[in-house]
């Protein structure tokens, strides 16, 4: 004789709505779903992206995803439909770019990189690293000059690619050259008090650069 169940029977789980799917909607077009369903979608898109990100991160990419991404989708407990709504255009809309996967990451970037190195063409952008390299030093001196950025921009990058050249390190220079710059106005002020209509000594950069050249700065 079959024995019957105690329990009650579970209520089948509402279809979730395909990465796909979502991709080609807006949020108020998802909001005329059923609440079962939006809910159904929201906690497979949540594993979705916690696969991607597991594979970024074991391509040793983890660091380039989005904060929020690399997060993950919150637990849904008890949060509203709106929310949960939010959060699912929010994340889709990351899984339109080609960063969302890492061959789509990958062939972006290099794209981006042959483009650079076409634009720059004296410059040595053949690899990732060097390419990244190059990024952060300018947004380093970015940073560091502030207003003057716009002056000094161009300057910036031919340090770069001469000592880059020279195996020598490109932020050294630029310290070097800040402490110069701080410092050789009080030095010159003597001297030239001293030069009765003599032509005065300039903080310039690429007279900065001359002067090294030259071996006139020790």
């Amino acid at each position: 004789m079959a024995r019957r169940s105690s329990g009650k029977a579970k209520k089948p789980q509402a279809p979730a709505i395909s990465i796909k799917r979502l991709q080609e909607k807006t949020k108020r077009e998802l909001a005329q779903f059923s609440e079962k369903t939006i809910r159904s979608t929201y906690a497979s898109l949540r594993k979705a992206i916690a696969a991607r990100v597991k594979t970024f991160e074991r391509a040793g990419l983890g660091d380039v995803l989005p904060e929020k991404i690399r997060a993950g989708l919150a637990p849904m407990g008890n949060r509203s439909v709106d929310e949960l709504l939010n959060d699912i255009t929010s994340a889709t809309a990351w899984t339109r770019g080609r960063g969302s996967t890492v061959k789509g990451y990958r062939e972006a970037r290099e794209s981006f990189r042959e483009k650079m190195q076409d634009a720059m063409p004296d410059l040595d952008l053949s690899d990732d690293d060097k390419m990244d390299d190059f990024g952060n030093y300018m947004g380093e001196m970015q940073e560091r000059y502030g207003e003057m950025w716009h002056a000094i921009s161009e300057a910036a990058r031919d340090v770069y690619r001469d000592q880059t050249k020279l195996n020598e390190d490109p932020r050294q220079f630029m310290r070097n050259y800040d402490y110069w710059r701080q410092n050789v106005e009080s030095v010159n002020a003597a001297k030239n008090a001293a030069r009765a209509g003599g032509r005065r000594r300039s903080t310039k950069l690429s007279t900065y650069m001359n002067q090294l050249k030259r071996g006139k700065i020790r």
